[in-house]
Order: C-alpha cells, then sequence, then structure tokens
C-alpha cells in the first residue's frame, strides 16, 4: 500500500476538515515502477493511473500548482508493507478511515476499492451474467 501526499503547513483542506498529513492519493501495487510508469503517462496523455488522469485534466493554473509541488519536493510517497488478505485489505481500510475523518475520499481516490463501480466489482457481476 502506497499513499501520495503533498507537505503544506495548513495540510489539505477537506470537506469536515483539513488533513494535516496533506494525502491526495491512497493506493497499491505489486508493481512499483509500472505504478509510477503509468502515473507519468497520465499527467502527460490522460491515460493511465486513474489519479494521474486527474492531472491531465486540470485546468493550466492548476497544473502549475501541481508542478510546483513536484518540481519543489512537496509531493511525497510513502510506501506501507502490510500482508493483505480478503477480510483484512489495508488500502480499503485506509480509504475508508479517511472517508470517516475527513468525510470524503482522497482527492485522487475515484472510488472506493472493492465498492460499487470498481474493477473488483465489475469482474464479480460479469461473473453473474456468465
Amino acid at each position: 500500500m502506497y499513499e501520495v501526499s503533498v507537505s503544506h503547513d495548513e495540510g489539505v483542506a477537506r470537506l469536515m476538515r483539513s488533513d494535516p498529513e496533506g494525502r491526495i492519493y491512497i493506493g497499491r501495487t505489486r508493481n512499483l515502477r509500472n505504478r509510477l510508469r503509468g502515473f507519468l503517462r497520465g499527467i502527460e496523455q490522460g491515460r493511465g493511473h486513474a489519479g494521474a488522469n486527474i492531472v491531465y485534466d486540470m485546468s493550466p493554473r492548476q497544473k502549475r500548482w501541481f508542478a510546483a509541488e513536484v518540481l519543489e519536493g512537496r509531493l511525497r510517497y510513502r510506501f506501507v508493507e502490510a500482508a493483505e488478505s480478503k477480510q483484512d485489505r489495508p488500502e480499503r481500510k485506509a480509504i475508508l478511515d479517511y472517508l470517516h475523518a475527513f468525510g470524503e475520499l482522497p482527492p485522487f481516490n475515484g472510488v472506493l476499492p472493492g465498492g460499487k463501480g470498481s474493477r473488483a466489482q465489475r469482474r464479480r457481476a460479469r461473473r453473474r451474467t456468465d
């Protein structure tokens, strides 16, 4: 599991309260190199990592802000090693904890893993129709 955050003294404003850790994405990956490649492709082309696709669709002013965050070293990755099983999914738990604490998902997370609209949900629906 990993978290992407930006460092600011005031944190990142959220619906219920500011996130002092500045988390903008919580995710997981088995292959970090491919994930980073997809993230960069999403920023440049709008086809890649879902969170990076958001950056691609930003206004020019928002893109300048994001680029400054990266160039000035305020964008951080934090990796958390966690054993994963179907009963204990650390990524989903971390996102749910965030949702309960701040009233919304992290800005670059589009859906809750395993929830409606997720890849796993669509796979299960396809199996039922086959």
